[in-house]
This record gives structure tokens, sequence and C-alpha cells, in this order.
């Protein structure tokens, strides 16, 4: 497994890409583009699980991992995904720490969570290598939440601090347009909901906390992602989150 993880903790920052037309091929080009990781979107994307699992399989000989965005923090859309073979899961509107804490169980088997153990799947090599995947995957299972809300501001500091929370992820489109200014992304009410990498305040900024967001291929912020601060990716299309 391509540990997209490690390099998170590392400090690196890491770009990808967004996977929403459902197709192997599209993945396996961008695979090969030379992205850290790509994300196949079942929340807004085409497609389904069916859709994810060849697309995971294009991604398995080029250098991006698969990170999957599910449909909501509800157990069995992660675990799904995660026993197809997964790297990581993006949770989208997730609201406060118990929400947040929801998401993160959903990755993790008992007793640090509520993961169902099965042993043929693409995950562990359908079977062959279930136990070093098992104690492999507190520390190789990325998990991001996604902050799209005014009460996921509020709670921005209690979701940060979950354990198991790797990424905070801000949606721009919806958090935009929940504030009342879509699509206004460098309007200065805090925090800016802008398309390219941004530091929050400190003081809402857990110091192992990576935040990540969207930049436009047209704008100069993504090209200055300071290292170690956030993970972020230049999108092409230009769809709501």
């Amino acid at each position: 497994m391509k540990n997209l993880k490690q390099r998170v903790r590392h400090g690196e920052t890491v770009f990808g890409c967004f996977l929403s037309l459902g197709s192997a091929l599209t993945a396996e080009i961008m695979g090969y583009a030379g992205y850290d990781w790509a994300l196949i979107d079942l929340e807004h994307g085409a497609g389904g699980e069916r859709e994810a699992l060849s697309q995971m399989q294009a991604l398995e000989a080029t250098g991006a991992a698969a990170v999957v965005r599910v449909e909501s923090n509800a157990r069995q859309r992660a675990h799904r995904v995660l026993d197809l073979g997964a790297c990581g899961v993006m949770f989208p509107r997730i609201d406060t720490a118990e929400a947040a804490r929801e998401a993160v169980a959903a990755m993790r088997y008992p007793p640090q969570g509520v993961r169902g153990v099965a042993f043929s799947n693409r995950a562990c090599a359908f079977g062959s290598s279930f136990r070093p995947y098992m104690e492999a995957s507190l520390d190789s299972l990325l998990s991001i939440v996604q902050i799209e809300t005014p009460e996921a501001v509020a709670h921005v500091e209690a979701i940060a601090a979950v354990d198991g929370v790797d990424v905070l992820f801000i949606g721009p489109s919806d958090l935009s347009h929940s504030l009342g200014i879509l699509g206004q992304f460098e309007d200065p009410r805090p925090p800016r909901p802008r398309r390219g990498a941004a530091r929050p305040p400190e003081s809402c900024c857990p110091s192992r906390m990576t935040w990540s967001s969207i930049a436009r291929a047209d704008s100069p912020s993504w090209r200055r992602a300071p290292t170690g601060s956030c993970s972020t990716m230049p999108r092409a299309r230009s769809s709501p989150d």
C-alpha cells in the first residue's frame, strides 16, 4: 500500500486530483500524470462502488494513492471502499467532533473502532495478508474530514482534536455558499474559504494537523503551498464540491 498517511505525517505537501467521471482510464491517466493521490468521488461523481474498484485497480500501477470520498460518515460506506483497497477516505460535511469520531471509528478495527473484520477482500489480498494489513491499518489509512459549514467552523478546534483525524479539508464551494458568499473565495470573513493553499489561524490548527483545499489551475496560490502545512490540488473542473 502507498503510505500517503506517513507522507502527510512527515510534513510533505502532497498534490492530488478529483476523479469524477467513473472512468478507469481517466484514473490511470491522472495517476501517470504524477499526482501523489487521486480522489474517487462517490459523493458527487459518476459511478458507484463498482466503478470505484476499477479506478483503484487502474491507479495501482501508478504513483498515485487511491482516496475515496464517500457519501456520509455511515460506517458501511467507509467499510466498502476500504475493503476494496482505498488508501484513505474523505468524509463530507463533518460539523461536530462527534461526527468526526464516528468517521474515524469507521476507519478502525476494534477496539479502536467499529470496522468489521473481513478476510476475502482486495485490501488484504483476499485473505493472504489480512493480519499484516490489520496491524498496519492504524498507521496507513488516511482519514480526511471536510469543513463545509459555519457549524463546522464553530467546532473546528474540537474536530481537529479528535484522535485519528489526519486532514481537515476545506470545501470552498459549500462553505462559501453556507456563508452566503458563494464563489467569493477571497472574502475576508474567517476562515477564508479560498481556492488555494491557505494556512488557517494557529489557534484553530494543532501542530499535528494538515489542512487541505482545492486550488484553481490558474491561481498562483497552489504553487505557493507551504511545505508541511497543507495538501492541495489543482482542479480543472468547475462544478460545486
